[in-house]
């Protein structure tokens, strides 16, 4: 009686850490026929029904089968155990290709580890997931100014974790992008003029975005300057694309109409090297 107490409490404890789902055997089925009808391995079965003779099987005896995902995480816990992780902290806005480059571990490998964090833009503080074996040694990384890295959401909403400093531009004196009638809004300016006008860059740079992925800004070209950053929005046709040099002057799009308007219009923003939106109408020659 005892000895069938302590199979039974066995039996009971190991059943419970495997998850198994139960079958109850038939008359003339074979331990080797079971296992192929769950498909688990002939090893498992036996091992999950240790109390059992897998030779003389009885007909009405029930049977532990263990499932996929008990399997699964057995296997995922050995290979968490085997395989150890260092990390690596975003120190500023990046994604997985630039962690790939300062610290030397192939974006495959990133991407495999951190399949979370693949596509995305990672804010400073993220933590990546480094093999252990991988030795971070701090890089600097010259890449492309930091606006290009980001989505022109993250562009247009940084200003408002930023305080204008002195990045702001001294005895700068540029050209209207356009000519037409000048409406001073928030952030920027919107010019009226016909539609199809062309639309001017007013320094030469570097289109760092060229795209219509925001809905209230329309087709949209952002530059970089040497001094300061320029926005021109709302457009019927952008003319240039991203990492094209332009010279100023040059013509970059075709004036389009703000989203829900029949108006035609420039939306036109300067902003300093760090983001911060800068008021055009300071700027303007003919204003001045």
């Amino acid at each position: 009686m005892k000895k069938g107490i302590l199979l039974l409490s066995i039996s009971f404890a190991f059943s419970y850490a495997v998850e198994c789902k139960y079958h109850t055997v038939k008359k003339g089925e074979t331990i080797e026929k079971i296992a192929k009808t769950y498909g688990v391995s002939l090893r498992e079965l036996t091992s999950a029904n240790k109390e059992i003779d897998p030779k003389k099987l009885k007909e009405g005896q029930k049977l532990c089968i263990p499932t996929k995902k008990a399997s699964t995480k057995r296997a995922e816990r050995k290979e968490e155990t085997k395989e150890a992780y260092s990390y690596y902290t975003v120190k500023k806005g990046a994604r997985l290709e630039h962690v790939a480059k300062a610290t030397g571990v192939s974006l495959k490998e990133l991407e495999r580890l951190n399949p979370e964090l693949k596509g995305r833009w990672l804010k400073a503080g993220t933590k990546v997931k480094l093999p252990a074996t991988q030795k971070v040694e701090e890089k600097v990384v010259k890449s492309e100014p930091q606006v290009i890295k980001r989505q022109p959401e993250a562009f247009l909403e940084q200003a408002q974790e930023k305080e204008q400093k002195s990045s702001i531009p001294q005895n700068l004196k540029i050209d209207m992008p356009v000519d037409g009638k000048l409406v001073k809004g928030q952030k920027g300016v919107e010019i009226l003029a016909p539609c199809s006008s062309s639309v001017r860059v007013v320094e030469d740079g570097k289109v760092i975005y060229s795209g219509g992925d925001l809905q209230a800004y329309g087709n949209m070209v952002i530059v970089e300057h040497d001094r300061f950053i320029s926005l021109y929005a709302y457009n019927e046709e952008n003319l240039v694309k991203r990492g094209e040099k332009v010279s100023k002057g040059q013509i970059i799009a075709k004036v389009g109409k703000k989203d829900g308007s029949d108006s035609c219009a420039l939306r036109f923003e300067i902003r300093s090297k760090d983001g911060v939106p800068l008021d055009p109408t300071e700027y303007f020659k003919d204003l001045h």
